[in-house]
């Protein structure tokens, strides 16, 4: 079975020690502090005396101490989630001056560290890793661990993949709307069309609902579920803008119907110093007038 290490046991070198800081128990903003007392701070004493001995024993606990300060010099904070395959290459590799797979702001990677870590990869016979499903700490043996490490490249690839994706996405939509804005805009006939169309909308809007702010800025458009996307696509929409949109998409184009009557209603309302509004409610849908 997995062992479990919850972060907070509070060892000698940990934040939460207080005889580690100075400013231990300091209040608020002040330089005040709780002072001790001395009962306290013996049992304290003999509390790091004893972790340190069962540290000894336990090479597993003296590992999760060193990826935890780790941890705090990369990013001050308690685990190396995500990266603890990492730690585990560098140890592996054995080179006490190849750079450390982190940001080491405090210094603490010297050739003692790196060779003690070293020698704990080969004593425990595993590796620790976060458990998301645990929430907590878990020590993996071997060929547990290999499986876990698996695990989370193939989630990382995937992660990569899907990041690649939507940052392709994005650049196909940002090329997609300037050429259909660029289009719209050349088109004399369609652009004067557009604007008197927005004018006959813009009268019939209820006066208790103008708000006289312009639009200004980009309109940003949230990606849909497939639901959702479907209902994006088959909104109702006045010929003006099927027969716009017939000319300017293209097979598998990532601009929506509502992408296209949203963002040419917006660049129209810009010109004519119109608020935001698209619509009101129990009114007609952004694309119908």
């Amino acid at each position: 079975m997995p062992i479990l290490c919850k972060p907070s046991i509070l060892g000698p070198e940990s934040a939460g020690n207080p005889l580690r800081s100075p400013w231990w128990g300091k209040r608020d903003n002040s330089r005040s502090r709780i002072e001790l007392a001395p009962e306290l701070i013996r049992r304290w004493e003999r509390w790091n005396r004893e972790y340190i001995e069962i540290c000894s024993r336990n090479p597993q606990l003296e590992l999760r101490d060193m990826m935890q300060a780790i941890s705090e010099s990369d990013t001050a904070s308690s685990w190396p989630a995500g990266y603890e395959r990492h730690i585990q290459d560098w140890a592996d590799a054995g080179d006490p001056s190849a750079p450390p797979p982190f940001d080491d702001r405090y210094g603490i990677v010297t050739p003692e560290f790196f060779s003690r870590l070293h020698a704990l990869r080969q004593l425990c016979g595993g590796w620790l890793y976060w458990n998301d499903d645990r929430n907590c700490i878990v020590f993996a043996p071997e060929l547990e661990w290999q499986r876990v490490r698996s695990a989370q490249e193939g989630a990382e690839a995937k992660r990569q993949s899907d990041q690649r994706e939507s940052q392709a996405r994005l650049q196909r939509y940002a090329i997609g709307l300037d050429e259909v804005m660029s289009i719209a805009r050349s088109d004399k006939a369609f652009w004067e069309e557009l604007r008197t169309w927005e004018l006959g909308r813009e009268a019939k809007r209820p006066s208790e609902l103008l708000s006289h702010r312009p639009l200004v800025g980009p309109i940003r458009v949230e990606h849909a579920s497939p639901a959702g996307q479907a209902k994006l696509e088959n909104m109702p929409i006045d010929p003006i803008f099927a027969s716009f949109i017939a000319r300017v998409r293209k097979p598998d184009d990532v601009l929506t119907v509502h992408d296209i009557v949203l963002n040419l209603r917006g660049a129209m309302r810009r010109e004519l110093s119109l608020d935001g509004a698209l619509g009101w409610p129990a009114g007609p849908g952004i694309g119908v007038a």
